[in-house]
């Protein structure tokens, strides 16, 4: 059997909801669904966690660097 992911194992990406990247380290199939292990780093500690597909990216999300300034 032939499952498609839209991420594989050893793959870098985003955690979006810690604002963090981190690496997949395997892949669970629950009665919920799909589900992620990636691991990551907390203040030089490394940690592991489950996470939903909609909650990772192959890309950092892109900040706006500088300020606004108002012209009249």
């Amino acid at each position: 059997m032939k499952i498609n992911t839209k991420f594989s194992i050893n793959d870098s990406l985003y955690i979006i909801p810690l604002k963090i990247k981190g690496k997949v380290l395997s892949l669970f199939f629950a009665s919920t669904g799909l589900t992620y292990n990636v691991r990551y780093f907390d203040t030089l500690k490394p940690c592991d966690c489950y996470f939903t597909e909609d909650e990772l990216s192959l890309e950092e999300p892109k900040q706006e660097i500088g300020f606004k300034s108002e012209t009249k």
